[in-house]
């Protein structure tokens, strides 16, 4: 499967919506970062759409980057995965099926491939996190 038809294949998923605002017009967002799993990078179940805001900017907390002693560093897949299980409004809750079932075919891809799919854990920042895309 190609990028492309595993991103149209992830936007079926909650029709194109942020898993985090509800908002349309979301990027498409590896849970298991591209670069890093390129046996994951075109799996649809790896990809959820999600605002560019909440999704990837630099120097605040949002899905791919935290910031430690104020140096952005890579936001490690168990926090990841806690914030797609924890954080999609009410308004969003009618997709929560949908998005339980994608993660466990992640964790069956995964264990196909050979990556260990790490527990869910909350996210330090979580305080800071809640509030993006909501301001």
């Amino acid at each position: 499967m190609t990028r492309e038809q595993a991103q149209r294949e992830a936007w079926k998923r909650t029709d194109g919506r942020c898993l985090f605002t509800g908002l349309s017009g979301a990027d498409p967002a590896h849970v298991f970062p591209a670069g890093d799993f390129p046996a994951l990078a075109n799996c649809p179940f790896n990809i959820f759409y999600i605002v560019r805001q909440c999704h990837s900017v630099r120097g605040e907390p949002c899905f791919d980057w935290k910031q430690v002693k104020g140096i952005d560093i890579v936001r490690p897949v168990s926090e990841r995965l806690w914030m797609i299980e924890n954080m999609m409004p009410e308004a969003m809750w009618d997709y929560r099926p949908r998005v339980r079932r994608s993660l466990q075919l992640l964790a069956e891809e995964c264990g196909r491939v050979g990556i260990e799919y790490p527990t869910p854990r909350n996210p330090p920042d979580y305080h800071k996190l809640r509030l993006r895309g909501r301001e």
